[in-house]
């Protein structure tokens, strides 16, 4: 009975325990809500801490250029909207109903339980939000800069054709590493390197191009910094050594990249620097190396292959002069004088068209004066000194900088140069127009970044001299030669400009500089070149120089300002890079200041010395994080005109008396009544006060609220808004500036849902990007029906993306100026959205992208507009329907599209017809349409027979499962231009091309693609041929790419029933073919046996790739294989089938030679080909240039060739084969070669590196390292540059050298030798061998040889290793001793590195075990 009692106790105990736990959880929130309430406001305390860390190493990050990982920018907006929202649970207003009053009235027990039960549940959210940091991956990263090669400048003359086309001729051979390019100064170098660049780049040459400037005073870590930035390497530390292995082995990861180095004026070690590219393995890896000077190039630097750049000929050089004087070259008084003026310039184009454009417009007595140097001539015809001045400034920056346009406004204001001027907007107009001029003048050139110019280094080297002997301008590099300047007079009496350029200045100045009038100073000329390293200037540097106007230092970042800055009262400009212990006092006594430039500073505080600049009209604050801004100090420089604050995150004050917090007030700007100029960004748009922005801003950049994504426009006037509610836009007053924006970006704008409505019609808007709003359903949609509405007449770019309700763009009846300018359209993840617009609109789009709108059904319909009656059918309209200005079509993931255009409109709600239909109809024409790309759809047919784009160049067709072919015959008629196809994941596609028209019986089926270079057809299992006709003909084709298409047996055939025969056959016609790469294809015979050698283009193709093949038993016949002169590779790999390479058909008289040659193969491979027996039968096997052979897992190959197919048993290399430029061999797991040369007869005279692994047995390697041996004595004298590599992994070795030939490897740099299961010792003693050197050997590995025993076993020799610098022992259990005798090794710096071996480690290298003894010199 007790037992029942308990039992029955027990369950009644565990059914009352959960509701009573539930009942203690609900009771709780009532119990402890102060404690919830107070642990809640802990937790927000620490997330906001968490987030302000987080937000400073973003700061941190974005100071270095690097962009932040979505998840970093998810979480802090996460935290922020968190903190806003316990915030909320905070101050509600319902806890002082949910306490207890004083007055004893009982707490609202709901209202309690509510908000305690909301600040538990938030309060562990926060907990687990805080958390997350420690689990990123990666914080940021630096994004790749992207060279641009776009080169206006080029003339395509005949000559400059011949050694463009010379140059990338040499550039595709992969013999030539390196190039060198030459010519005298100003000949057009550069300029042709750079469209040589850019059609590299254009043609897909190479992965990346990267072009870096070395000039006459090179620094090796600028070169190292360039192509870093290119490639997206960050260097750990600044020693050049270490950077250069760091550049190397990046470098070591790229297959296809062209370095350009150019403006070379001395020999230049490029292994120092890090480039450096492996033989074998970087073959499309090339250097092209740019300089004055043959003789450096080619016996200094060692090009391969050197290119002159010669003047331009007689006619050229007339026709480009003409070209810059215009009519005047036809009239008979100027023209005997132009062609003195075209000789005295020698064939330069830099001299011709700066002498043209100096004389285009003068009177011929100044013709008649031209006697001396052009350059100089045309600096003297400028038109007044405020150009000249302006030339000479850009001639104190180093050779080929990119100067920017702003730093010539800054100097020019500084030194007071700008007549007439008297305000920064007009500055900036000014100095834009004497650049503009200068660049008629053909005195400066387009810098490679926006709003910067270069000048040509002819020019340069003219103005430099001008500016040191005319104006007193200089420029120096070294710290000893600014000390010796200041010891002559005429320097320190009469400089009036300085520049502080080279690295020498990095680390420390002049204690004073006299200079008494000096008005300018720079050091470090551009912001990416600034240094690290200066931190302090000394006091008296600037006590005799009080005459500066314009001062410029980039150094990042001065810790301290000198005391003798105070006394630089005339100073009008000033940039400085300060640090965070800097005090802004001294900057406060500069009451002349017009220019302040402190962007990327790090101190920490604004203070109110600033204020006293009441003359100060630019100050510049970008990307000063983490900046405090005084309160009053703003509002004191009330004849601000330009202010930048970019990137800067200040915790304004909110709305209120100005003066009264820590930071100041965003009410402070209303006191700037001059200011056109405004750069800011505001990250919470609740402290914006009330109609804050003015009309009277010419130029701004304006970012309100957090924007994700890729924000960078173009322009003046740009806009960046994340509002959570529209009428902070109207309270804020910045709708005045949407008006007159260039630019704009919106996110958030809840409660819009018609854009333009709204935020009125953006008269100036040319790009404008619409993003993540849930309740947006028009772009356009005006409420009243009697008049159009005007909308964005001068839109150029439209970005729709994330509007999860958008139904239509264009709601209602728009002007005709309305979207009239709109070139560019990209639509992304508007899943209501039906079309895009109508006709009227769309026909002047140039590109359209659209992607993930799963309602889309057509992209442009026939609108009101377009038909007086509205809505017609498409059978209704006679006219073609033209996009005549199309040049771009990308059309992703539309599952639901049925028309690119219809003269139906739908809208959501409504659908087109279920018929099916092509995609682009039959009265749809596209006659620029270049580029087409679509993926993810579901239509069956994509065009009609007779649809026009003419001048389609690149289509790309992928994952369209309902799709069965690409063309009909006569749509492939009308694709002339097309240049490259590209076809996969279509998994229903039967044929590319099919025969849908009536063909008259008897008329052949001809298919052409005059143009077509490259196709690709990939993962297309059903895909039976590319085509049926009579013939296809692609006189262009390059690279055909065939991969994954299991039931291709074919290309062409004669009709549908022909599905088995050659995969090529005599109905192709590829003259110039190149290369042929086949994987995964059901083919049986690759080539039918009467194809024409001329047609297919045999003779041009130079690779050849076959892999996973299975049904291929051979690869070419006898008589086919003579036909393949220029096949420079070959590869198979993965046929299981096929059994010879190169078969013999028909019966062979007797006494004809089989002869076989590749006379231009470089690289063969052979791998995983399991019943391969022979690569051929023959008399003789010739590839006087192959490279490299590679054969792997061959398992049943014995001999390399035979003599017929009954013998199958002999050498692997017999003396039927001659590879006399073979340097690399690799053989892997063939362990049925029984012999594996016969004799010593056979020669690899340039063998270099030898790899054998898991093949042959110990006697074959005996007899080839014989012979190996052998080869390397013979050829020792005659190639002293040698490097021998030997890799050796053979399980049934038990030695491999006698000492009588190891003392003949006297340059093996390499030896490796793994996996030698039963080998005992490596070198075996011989009488009377004493001494053996290995004297070139810096590597030694013996890994995984568990029988070693020893090295060398003879007791009293010596071994000599002079160069040795790593030595490995590896899991070499039985090694107890190196050797027996005497070891010298001087470079050997650690001396063994041993793993699972019984050989004590020898720390000390004098140290000796056994009988050994390592001794050093």
């Amino acid at each position: 009975m007790e037992i029942c009692t308990g039992v029955v106790s027990s369950v009644v105990e565990k059914i009352l325990e959960y509701p009573i736990r539930l009942i203690g959880r609900h009771l709780g929130y009532l119990i402890y809500y102060r404690a919830n309430q107070k642990n809640l406001t802990n937790q927000v305390t620490e997330l906001d801490n968490k987030k302000s860390s987080i937000e400073r190493r973003a700061h941190e990050a974005q100071r270095n250029n690097e962009e932040l990982e979505k998840c970093v920018t998810d979480w802090i907006s996460k935290a922020e909207r968190k903190i806003q929202e316990a915030n909320g649970v905070i101050t509600d207003g319902g806890h002082e109903n949910a306490k207890c009053a004083c007055n004893g009235s009982f707490p609202n027990l709901l209202s309690r339980y509510k908000l305690s039960k909301q600040a538990k549940l938030m309060a562990e959210d926060i907990v687990d939000h805080i958390e997350k940091p420690g689990k990123f991956e990666n914080f940021s990263y630096r994004p790749l800069i992207q060279h641009s090669f776009k080169n206006k400048d080029f003339e395509a003359f005949v000559s400059r054709t011949k050694t463009s086309n010379e140059i990338m001729e040499a550039l595709k051979d992969p013999d030539i590493p390196m190039i060198g390019v030459y010519g005298m100064g100003g000949v057009g170098k550069t300029t042709l390197v750079k469209e040589v660049a850019h059609q590299a780049k254009i043609e897909e040459f190479f992965s990346e191009v990267v072009m870096v400037t070395v000039s006459q005073e090179f620094n090796p870590k600028n070169i190292q910094q360039g192509i870093a930035e290119v490639l997206g390497l960050r260097f750990e530390g600044e020693i050049l050594s270490n950077r250069a292995n760091e550049l190397r082995k990046r470098l070591s990861q790229e297959k296809k990249i062209l370095i350009i180095l150019d403006d070379i004026w001395s020999e230049l070690e490029l292994l120092e620097v890090g480039i450096y590219f492996e033989a074998g393995d970087q073959k499309g890896c090339k250097i092209l190396l740019v300089s004055r000077d043959r003789d450096v190039l080619c016996n200094r630097m060692g090009v391969t292959k050197s290119i002159e750049v010669k003047i331009l000929s007689g006619s050229e050089a007339q026709g480009l002069f003409n070209k810059f004087v215009g009519d005047k070259a036809d009239n008979l008084d100027f023209k005997e004088l132009a062609n003195q003026v075209v000789g005295e310039c020698g064939g330069l184009p830099i001299a011709i068209e700066t002498i043209a454009c100096s004389l285009k417009n003068k009177d011929i007595i100044v013709w008649k004066d031209f006697f001396y140097s052009s350059i100089k001539m045309s600096y003297d015809f400028l038109e007044n000194e405020e150009e000249k001045k302006f030339l000479l400034l850009c001639s104190l920056y180093r050779e080929d900088a990119n100067v920017r346009v702003n730093d010539l406004m800054f100097y020019g204001i500084g030194l007071d140069l700008f007549q007439e001027v008297h305000a920064m907007e007009e500055a900036r107009c000014r100095a834009h127009s004497l650049v503009d001029k200068l660049k008629a003048h053909c005195l400066l050139l387009d810098g490679d970044y926006k709003n910067t110019v270069k000048m040509h280094d002819v020019i340069c080297d003219v103005m430099i001299s001008i500016a040191k002997k005319d104006e007193h301008m200089h420029c120096l590099t070294k710290v000893a030669d600014l000390e010796d300047c200041l010891h002559k007079e005429n320097f320190r009496e009469y400089s009036k400009a300085i520049a502080l350029l080279g690295p020498d200045f990095n680390n420390h100045l002049l204690p004073s500089l006299v200079c008494p009038k000096l008005q300018l100073l720079f050091a470090c000329d551009t912001w990416w070149n600034r240094s690290r390293s200066l931190e302090t200037i000394p006091d008296d540097f600037f006590k005799e120089a009080q005459e500066l106007k314009a001062l410029s230092f980039y150094y990042d970042s001065l810790q301290s300002l000198p005391q003798s800055f105070c006394t630089l009262r005339h100073l009008r400009a000033l940039r400085l890079r300060l640090g965070k212990k800097a005090d802004l006092t001294l900057i406060g006594e500069l009451r002349n200041l017009i220019i302040l430039d402190l962007s990327s500073s790090n101190f920490s505080q604004l203070s109110e010395h600033i204020g006293k600049l009441t003359k100060l009209r630019s100050l510049n604050l970008s990307r000063c994080y983490g900046l405090v801004i005084q309160p009053n100090v703003i509002s004191s420089l009330v004849r601000l005109e330009e202010l930048y604050m970019d990137h800067v995150n200040i915790d304004w004050e909110v709305e209120g008396p100005m003066g009264e917090g820590r930071n100041a007030s965003l009410m402070e700007f209303k006191n700037l009544r001059n200011l056109t100029t405004l750069h800011l960004d505001v990250r919470d748009a609740n402290v914006l006060p009330k109609d804050m922005f003015s009309e009277n801003l010419q130029r701004y950049r304006i970012v309100i609220g957090r924007i994700n994504g890729d924000r960078e426009f173009t322009g003046s006037r740009l806009l960046y808004l994340n509002f959570r509610e529209t009428s902070q836009v109207y309270q804020s007053g910045i709708q005045k500036l949407m008006k007159n924006s260039e630019a704009m970006w919106l996110e958030g704008f809840h409660g819009v849902d018609n854009i333009v409505y709204v935020l009125d019609g953006f008269p100036q808007l040319k790009e404008f990007h619409l993003r993540s709003n849930d309740e947006v359903r028009y772009i356009v949609h005006s409420t009243e029906d009697i008049q159009p509405c005007s909308a964005f007449p001068n839109l150029e770019t439209l970005n729709l993306e994330n509007l999860r309700n958008l139904e239509k763009i264009c709601y209602s009846n728009v002007t005709m100026e309305s979207f009239g300018k709109l070139r560019r359209i990209d639509v992304r993840s508007c899943n209501k959205l039906k079309n895009l617009f109508s006709f009227s609109i769309a026909r002047k789009f140039e590109v359209i992208r659209v992607s993930h709108c799963r309602m889309m059904e057509m992209l442009v319909y026939h609108g009101s507009e377009d038909a007086p009656h509205g809505n017609i059918n498409n059978e209704a309209i006679s006219e073609k329907i033209e996009f005549p200005q199309l040049h771009s079509l990308n059309l992703n993931s539309l599952s639901n599209l049925i028309f690119f255009w219809s003269g139906l409109e739908t809208t959501c709600g409504s659908s087109l017809s279920d018929s099916p239909q092509p995609l682009f109809g039959e009265k749809v024409v596209f006659p620029s349409l270049k580029d087409l790309q679509l993926s993810g759809m579901n239509f069956i047919e994509l065009w009609s027979t007779i649809s026009c784009m003419q001048n389609l160049r690149k289509l790309s067709v992928s994952d369209c499962p309902n799709l069965k072919y690409l063309f009909t015959v006569a749509m492939a008629g009308r694709l002339a231009q097309l240049e490259r196809v590209q076809i996969s994941r279509c998994h229903v596609m039967e044929e590319v091309v099919v025969m849908k028209e009536t063909i008259e019986e008897g008329t052949p089926q001809n298919i052409s693609f005059p143009k077509l270079k490259y196709l690709e057809l990939e993962d297309l299992p059903n895909l039976k041929r590319f085509c049926t006709g009579g013939c296809i003909e692609c006189p262009s084709f390059l690279e055909p790419r065939i991969k994954n298409c299991g039931e291709l047996r074919m290309f062409i055939s004669s009709n549908e029933e022909e599905v088995e025969g050659p995969f090529f056959n005599e109905k192709v016609c590829f003259p110039i073919l190149e290369k042929l790469t086949l994987k995964g294809v059901n083919l049986k015979i690759l080539w039918a046996g009467q194809l024409s050698i001329t047609s297919f283009g045999m003779r041009n193709l130079k690779s050849l790739d076959i892999h996973s093949c299975d049904n291929l038993s051979h690869l070419f016949s006898l008589d086919m294989a003579r036909s393949f002169l220029s096949l420079e590779e070959l590869l198979l790999w993965s046929c299981k089938d096929m059994e010879e390479v190169l078969v013999t058909k028909g019966p062979i008289e007797e006494g004809t030679p089989q002869k076989i040659s590749f006379p231009k193969l470089k690289n063969f491979r052979l791998k995983d080909l399991p019943n391969l027996k022979r690569f051929c039968t023959g008399d003789c096997i010739e590839c006087p240039s192959l490279l490299e052979l590679r054969i792997e897992n061959c398992g049943v190959l014995r001999m390399f060739i035979s003599s017929n197919e009954e013998e199958i048993e002999g050498p692997f290399f017999n003396e039927k084969i001659s590879f006399p430029k073979l340097k690399n061999l690799l053989l892997r797991n063939h362990q049925n070669i029984k012999q594996f040369c016969a004799g010593c007869c056979i020669e690899f005279p340039s063998l270099t590196y030898m790899k054998i692994r898991k093949s042959c047995n110990e006697d074959i390697h005996h007899r080839f390292l014989q012979w190996s041996i052998w080869r390397i004595d013979g050829i020792r004298s005659q190639t002293t540059s040698l490097q021998w590599k030997v890799v050796l992994e053979c399980s049934s070795m038990i030695n491999w050298l006698a000492s009588s030939t190891a003392k003949t490897l006297v340059h093996l740099r390499l030896m490796s030798i793994i996996e030698c299961k039963q080998m005992t010792k490596i070198i075996t003693n011989e009488i009377g061998d004493d001494e053996i050197i290995f004297d070139k050997l810096k590597i030694l590995e013996l890994s995984d040889l568990p029988s070693l025993r020893s090295f060398y076993s003879a007791g009293n020799s010596v071994m000599r290793f002079p160069n040795l610098e790593k030595l490995v022992v590896s899991q070499c259990p039985e090694m107890r001793r190196f050797s027996f005798g005497m070891i010298d090794a001087p470079k050997l710096d650690s001396i063994l590195e041993i793993k699972k071996s019984k050989i004590c480690r020898c720390q000390n290298p004098n140290e000796s075990y056994g009988r050994v003894t390592l001794t050093r010199r």
